[in-house]
């Protein structure tokens, strides 16, 4: 999973840490660079490629509300009020 998340970034040329913001305008940018009524010439898979790569990081994002660079929570925080005083109520 991190290699496919670092694999987007790259592929969307982002090489530092960025937001769900940034990774939406610098997609739309590449959109602009690339799309085929700019750019007669560009082949159908380029594009695919962008959009492939925009999907991965704005899912995983959206999913764990994290910088692409970030890892997942491995597990919730504890509830120390549950832990000290669960056996009570």
């Amino acid at each position: 999973m991190e290699e496919t998340i670092l694999k987007a970034a790259e592929q969307l040329k982002l090489h530092r840490p960025a937001s769900i913001r940034e990774i939406q305008q610098r997609y739309r940018q590449l959109v602009k660079e690339h799309h085929p009524d700019r750019q007669p010439g560009t082949p159908d898979a380029e594009m695919a490629q962008i959009n492939t790569a925009y999907a991965i990081l704005i899912d995983y994002c959206q999913n764990y509300k994290i910088r692409f660079d970030q890892e997942p929570p491995k597990e919730e925080p504890r509830d120390w009020w549950k832990e000290q005083f669960g056996h009570v109520m």
